[in-house]
């Protein structure tokens, strides 16, 4: 596989992004390397030789790349999006723990963030400048042909996703509705089936069936476990307001950057089954105000955090990243 540039491109990106026009005109984004050496090298040899670099935080590779060009003496500007680590986990593999993080860090970097929580909560957990921590909000990942499809409502709940769940708190709910309730998690098994009330399934499903589920259920519920570092879920409960349905969300880091509560979406207090089963009675037993909070939570997913809004974010950051620095070594 040949490791070159693209001449007509001045950003290089890890990052898988639905194609839209501002990334497309912009970005190179190289096949992806089978072996974990080769995709370093790729981002290292060819990531380096753009002006601009965005990485994803989430991707080993990238972060060990982006150490590499911390050492240069031009290093180029760099990004590196969905920078949601965890202060008190094994992140990938510890090596954005400080230590990590200080081998990679430099003027010439900005983090990205999802929430204005994280964006206050990072640079002190990470000792990092303010300045160079930015929220970019997240945005839906479904397709247009997804978007246009109909969505129904069957009278379920339906809750979904690994990531910081707080699923006892749902079940604890769920004795208090009629409704039937899916859960669809991985974590399935740590779930004991003789605790569950009668209306209440949890099991992992396909990807093809988590959406369908999504677009079918009456009532969405993200049940989230409260953190002062992080927040999830974001691609959970974006996906359900773009297919405009009732959502309820734990207020954590986040919630509330996304979800205008009684009006996108019901927001209710962590770890809280009766605020929660309330929530949920109210959706299902007044279903016009759920259509009224559907409809808004569509108008406003698909005209504020849409993906074309978020990569025309990450890269204006990394113009401003690549600006400052033109501008430290003019005045050098």
């Amino acid at each position: 596989m040949s490791l070159s540039a693209t001449p007509d491109k001045d950003v290089f990106s890890t990052i898988e992004a639905p194609l839209r026009k501002a990334w497309a005109a912009r970005v190179h984004t190289p096949p992806r390397e089978l072996s974990r050496l080769a995709r370093l090298r790729q981002i290292v040899s060819v990531g380096g030789s753009y002006p601009r670099v965005i990485l994803d935080g989430s991707e080993r590779e990238a972060l060990v790349a982006a150490a590499f060009f911390a050492r240069r003496r031009r290093p180029p500007a760099v990004v590196i999006a969905d920078a949601t680590w965890s202060a008190d986990g094994n992140i990938l593999d510890r090596l954005a723990s400080r230590f990590g993080l200080m081998g990679l860090d430099g003027s010439h970097v900005r983090y990205c963030v999802f929430s204005s929580a994280e964006r206050e909560r990072f640079p002190l957990t990470w000792r990092v400048d303010p300045q160079r921590v930015v929220f970019t909000p997240y945005h839906h990942t479904l397709s247009d042909e997804e978007l246009a499809s109909p969505a129904s409502d069957d009278g379920a709940v339906f809750a979904g996703g690994d990531s910081l769940r707080d699923y006892r708190t749902l079940i604890e709910a769920a004795r208090e509705i009629r409704a039937p309730v899916l859960i669809a998690t991985r974590r399935a098994s740590e779930q004991r089936r003789s605790d569950l009330p009668p209306n209440v399934v949890v099991a992992a499903v396909s990807r093809r069936d988590y959406n369908e589920r999504t677009a079918s259920a009456s009532v969405v519920v993200v049940p989230l476990a409260p953190r002062d570092d992080r927040g999830s879920g974001q691609t959970t409960y974006l996906n359900a307001m773009a297919l405009g349905k009732a959502l309820i969300v734990t207020d954590v880091a986040g919630a509330r950057d996304y979800i205008t509560d009684g009006e996108t979406g019901l927001i209710v207090p962590p770890e809280d089954s009766p605020a929660l089963a309330a929530a949920l009675r109210r959706l299902l037993e007044d279903r016009e105000y759920a259509r009224r909070i559907g409809e808004a939570a569509r108008r406003d997913a698909l005209e504020r955090f849409g993906p074309a809004r978020y990569v025309e974010q990450l890269l204006a950051v990394a113009d401003e990243a690549s600006a400052a620095s033109q501008s430290s070594l003019a005045g050098g």
